[in-house]
């Protein structure tokens, strides 16, 4: 993942503590939500460990040359070309 281009919303009592810790503060920014915030939803860009099929539909240990599958575990598929 690119922390380093992600922002991190974190309650004001844990921002310092955030901002410490080497993992959380590799974020871009760091920015307090206001105690009536909640997180409905979150969403990303990036699958997380997919399972890789080639366009035959057979399941491969790791992406190949050509056009993989990406199958993420929330169901959602993407077409990857790898040269």
């Amino acid at each position: 993942m690119l922390l380093h281009s992600m922002t991190l919303h974190v309650p004001m009592a844990s921002l310092e503590a955030y901002k410490a810790t080497s993992l959380w503060s590799s974020f871009k920014q760091i920015v307090v939500i206001d105690e009536g915030d909640g997180i409905e939803q979150l969403t990303s860009e990036y699958f997380i460990n997919p399972t890789v099929y080639g366009l035959n539909g057979r399941r491969t240990a790791k992406m190949q040359k050509g056009i993989n599958l990406l199958r993420n575990a929330d169901g959602r598929v993407k077409k990857v070309l790898r040269k």
